[in-house]
């Protein structure tokens, strides 16, 4: 993989929109494989994008406001994701989220990008090369003339479908695309790679939607396949390298593992197939491949994963991968040893500063004459990002006064935590993580299921407010105030 991230050295792109603009680029900082994106907004209007993580991580929505600045950091192929509100025209998916596109753009290494907003509202890119331009916006012409292929709604099968139905949707979807990228090819020219990658991302995207529902790490129950539907998925497929970090070409590879290993009677647990996948495969899809396994391991709270991280530690050999998942993952796995607690303020809470097991009962006895205001959020959560400035506020009026501001992620991720407490200008703040998230015993015991979310203790630590008022709730003030006199 060192090869694909150099590459990515040194790259600019350039965004003008009408209405508003901003200006992206990219240069070389740290090491030679490490880029610097820099975006900013210049106009009115904000310009929103969000971007998938190689890494699996939920993509957050960034949106850059007149006069800011982001910066980003990565290590690998960017594939910029832009949603728009389309007034005029009425989309496929209308009823589910009002009328709106999503469209993907894979950002090429040294590439100089214009981006334009047409008058439906609909983001184009281009180039100097007319090729170039044609493959980035493939997706914008494909959704609108078949609806979403990115975001809730694609692919979606119908309710209550049988296996026939099933096939019949996957092959329609399939065929439909395959049908449009020839009549698009015939007015615009396209690279034969691009052809060719195109038709394999159909492929997996076919075979996905077929195995999803049978053969799959992330679902707890399975159902048994159909005879059609294993004839539908029999085909023979050739993975591809230069996919190695598409989500489709990954989804299928895990789908893959779990029938191989189901099908043969073999254990379908992470290790197991790790140890598989380290077989089975070569290069950057094996190496993802191993990863994908141990991330859904972690995820999903599965039992032994101290096992599958053994396993994935012993047969990885890609160091950019492994060191992620040494900083991101192996502190919640080493967390889970200590195993449950009856107490449940003996329940784990990971530290940012040390990244060492704590528990509740630590951090509500170490400030006895204090109380605490408890922020639940994450990295990915947009409305708790958008709590964070009047946080900010909140904590700077009142440190002083007598309450201590503890911010507790549910986080399945170590990395993208620590990575939004830096944009967000919380680094000065203390901070946990549940090794669990929204299934550890504590968000259980006080019903945590959504966040944002607010939790009041008193100096004594007993719970005051389990869903106290969020920092932009106009009596909030009032509320720590009137608390602070008793």
């Amino acid at each position: 993989m060192y090869k694909t991230y150099c590459l990515l050295s040194f790259f600019w792109i350039c965004f003008l929109f009408k209405g508003h603009s901003a200006i992206l680029y990219a240069e070389n900082i740290l090491t030679t494989d490490s880029t610097l994106l820099d975006i900013r907004a210049s106009k009115e209007k904000p310009f929103k994008f969000y971007y998938n993580d190689i890494f699996g991580e939920r993509p957050v929505l960034y949106e850059i406001q007149k006069d800011t600045l982001l910066r980003l950091h990565f290590d690998y192929p960017i594939l910029v994701i832009v949603t728009d509100s389309t007034p005029t025209r009425k989309t496929l998916y209308s009823k589910f989220h009002g009328r709106f596109t999503v469209n993907n753009f894979l950002i090429q290494p040294n590439e100089t990008i214009l981006v334009e907003k047409d008058e439906e509202n609909i983001t184009h890119f281009s180039t100097k090369d007319k090729v170039r331009t044609n493959e980035l916006n493939f997706f914008v012409a494909m959704e609108k003339e078949l609806g979403l292929f990115e975001g809730f709604g694609a692919d979606l099968m119908p309710v209550q479908s049988t296996p026939i139905d099933e096939i019949t949707f996957a092959r329609e979807k399939f065929e439909s695309r395959m049908r449009f990228l020839s009549k698009y090819q015939q007015i615009h020219e396209l690279s034969p790679s691009f052809i060719s990658q195109l038709q394999a991302l159909f492929l997996f995207r076919k075979l996905s939607s077929l195995m999803s529902g049978y053969y799959s790490v992330y679902r707890g129950t399975f159902k048994k396949s159909h005879e059609l539907i294993e004839q539908e998925i029999s085909t023979t497929v050739k993975l591809d390298e230069a996919l190695f970090y598409s989500s489709e070409q990954r989804s299928y590879v895990q789908q893959f593992l779990y029938s191989w290993a189901l099908k043969r009677k073999q254990p379908t647990d992470a290790a197991t197939l790790i140890s598989i996948a380290s077989e089975t495969f070569k290069g950057n899809i094996r190496e993802m491949a191993m990863y994908d396994l141990i991330r859904a391991a972690v995820v999903l709270g599965q039992e032994n994963t101290n096992t599958t991280l053994e396993a994935y530690l012993q047969y990885a050999s890609d160091s950019f991968l492994k060191e992620y998942v040494i900083k991101s993952f192996q502190p919640q796995i080493l967390a889970k040893r200590l195993g449950p607690n009856n107490d449940i303020l003996d329940s784990e809470l990971i530290s940012n500063k040390d990244l060492e097991a704590h528990t509740w009962r630590e951090l509500l006895s170490t400030d006895e004459n204090k109380l605490i205001y408890v922020d639940f959020w994450a990295s990915w959560c947009a409305p708790c990002r958008a709590e964070m400035p009047a946080s900010k506020q909140l904590r700077e009026a009142y440190s002083t006064k007598g309450i201590k501001f503890v911010y507790v992620s549910i986080d399945d991720n170590i990395s993208a935590w620590q990575k939004a407490i830096t944009e967000l200008g919380l680094d000065s703040a203390v901070h946990y993580l549940m090794p669990d998230g929204k299934k550890s015993a504590f968000a259980d015991k006080f019903k945590i299921s959504s966040i944002p979310r607010y939790m009041l203790v008193g100096r004594d630590g007993t719970i005051i407010s389990d869903n106290a008022p969020r920092p932009t709730n106009q009596h909030i003030r009032s509320f720590l105030d009137e608390i602070l006199k008793k």
